[in-house]
């Protein structure tokens, strides 16, 4: 990744430039690689799904919103954890993708037809919502689900703008102390996918934060895990207790 002394992305100094670089030369390594979860794949580093089962276990979120369901693998993920640890708990998945055999083809090319099951996962309080992310109709019918503390998981398109559009539409579902989680910071050259040219998530955090101060980049994931793809923002509760203030 670029920038180890960015304010939009926190690299603690305890970890030095060198180090960095061996970190960086392990997204290039492990970047495309999958794992399951029950038995369906999830596109995600197992590094980052200890790390969000850490933020589940500490923040205690009734209602996780996850902007790209993909094949569901990820929505059961959390829809378990949640599980674990509280009764009654939810995941909102949305996509608007419903072909889950075309989404293999294009995930998995290396992988044969049959592999991987032929429906998304069904769990309590797993809810699939199929519709573009920042479609009005998509926000109704999500604020209809939503309820209770609140954490928003963004990984769906990843292009700058519609990454922006979604915090912007998305940050005031989060509770105070929960995370908006903005996924693949490190394509377009940070250091994986160089291909993108028009930059992706990192510069739709990086244009967002400065303009929320009510959200911090948590650094110290990243400083015990060393490896995440992620953004991990967390909902400040003394500037959301201050804003309330001078209303």
């Amino acid at each position: 990744m670029n920038g180890a002394n960015s304010p939009h992305m926190p690299r603690p100094e305890s970890i030095t430039p060198e180090q960095w670089k061996i970190v960086d030369e392990f997204h290039t390594l492990y970047y495309n690689r999958t794992s399951q979860w029950l038995g369906y794949p999830v596109l995600k580093n197992p590094i980052d799904m200890l790390m969000y089962q850490e933020i589940i276990v500490g923040t205690k979120p009734q209602t996780i919103i996850e902007c790209g369901t993909g094949c569901g693998g990820s929505a059961l993920f959390f829809a378990s954890i949640l599980a674990l640890i509280s009764d009654g708990g939810q995941v909102i998945s949305i996509d608007t993708n419903t072909d889950l055999q075309a989404f293999y083809r294009w995930a998995f090319p290396e992988h044969p037809g049959g592999v991987f099951p032929d429906t998304r996962p069904d769990a309590p309080g797993l809810h699939y919502i199929t519709g573009n992310t920042i479609a009005p109709s998509t926000l109704r019918k999500v604020t209809a689900l939503q309820h209770g503390r609140t954490m928003v998981v963004l990984d769906s398109t990843h292009s700058t703008q519609h990454v922006l559009d979604e915090c912007e539409l998305y940050a005031p579902f989060v509770t105070p102390d929960c995370y908006l989680v903005v996924e693949d910071i490190n394509i377009a050259g940070h250091p994986v996918a160089p291909e993108w040219k028009d930059g992706g998530p990192y510069e739709a955090v990086a244009t967002f934060l400065p303009a929320h101060p009510e959200f911090r980049w948590d650094a110290s994931l990243v400083e015990h895990y060393l490896l995440s793809y992620n953004a991990y923002l967390q909902r400040r509760r003394d500037a959301v207790e201050e804003a309330a203030s001078h209303e």
